[in-house]
């Protein structure tokens, strides 16, 4: 699908604050567009909730060096004293993890396609996205796209997907603690064969699969496994953290407040499963 962008060249010296891009209010089914730096050339910085004016005391700001791709949200500021750098206003995009190996795929992509068709019903123009795990064959995710192969656009890197993204929908497992740790809303989704499922269930019992919600001790991410796990599902899920508001923010500072548990440890993943333990048991 096409994507209508409108690239701002900064040359020299030059400052951007980025507070004029915050958006407008949104209704139920719109979405904030994405602003990143679709080119970084020579030294160029950016200082993040910048205080006051940048451009008279530029000593009292924290600089860090900015890099391709970075989002840009409101209230940063970019700089370059003599090099390039350009922002690129997009449509916002959605990202998709399907998770990482075939069965899961082949359990969890029918239900993503269907939201994605019932979203382009309603005449949205996200940028559909589909990051494949390493554990998988490009070729053979395209295969199992089906027509969606001309909506549904692949990309490499999960992590990056996800932050450049309005919202995702993800499988349950490792992948959620790192989306969590991106900051982008979203929504976990699973489905396992019947059989399993049942087993499963009389084994474990917890209100939550989630590892983000273990981590935290509620829910602050919604999830739909199984039967709960329908196309109409997950397009409701995602009306409510698509627009600005509070049902987005609240859960934007939960899974910062996740990410701030899981940097005590060096490895988030073993954080995780430790968590999930102490929950189990």
């Amino acid at each position: 699908m096409a994507s209508l962008r409108r690239t701002f060249p900064i040359l020299f010296a030059g400052f951007l604050i980025a507070s004029f891009i915050g958006g407008p209010a949104y209704a139920d089914t719109s979405h904030a567009r994405i602003v990143r730096l679709s080119l970084v050339q020579g030294d160029a910085r950016f200082a993040r909730d910048v205080k006051g004016d940048p451009l008279t005391d530029s000593s009292q700001v924290s600089w860090e060096s900015a890099a391709l791709n970075l989002p840009i949200r409101q209230g940063y500021v970019v700089a370059t004293d003599n090099g390039r750098v350009e922002v690129e206003f997009e449509n916002g995009a959605l990202a998709f993890l399907p998770g990482s190996r075939r069965r899961e795929v082949h359990l969890n992509l029918p239900p993503l396609l269907e939201a994605i068709e019932l979203l382009q019903k309603e005449g949205n123009d996200f940028e559909y996205l589909l990051p494949v795990a390493s554990t998988l064959d490009k070729e053979w995710v395209r295969y199992q796209l089906g027509p969606a192969y001309k909506t549904v656009k692949l990309t490499e890197n999960a992590q990056a997907t996800a932050m450049l993204s309005r919202a995702a929908v993800v499988a349950s497992g490792t992948a959620t603690v790192e989306t969590a740790l991106t900051g982008t809303p979203f929504v976990v989704v699973y489905r396992l064969w019947m059989l399993t499922w049942l087993l499963g269930r009389r084994l474990v019992k917890l209100d939550t699969f989630a590892m983000p919600n273990l981590i935290a001790g509620k829910k602050i991410v919604p999830e739909l496994i199984q039967g709960d796990f329908t196309g109409e599902a997950v397009v409701r899920e995602l009306k409510k953290i698509l627009p600005d508001g509070s049902a987005r923010e609240e859960m934007q500072a939960a899974l910062a407040e996740v990410k701030r548990k899981l940097a005590v440890m060096e490895a988030p993943a073993l954080r995780a499963a430790q968590e999930i333990l102490k929950a189990i048991g």
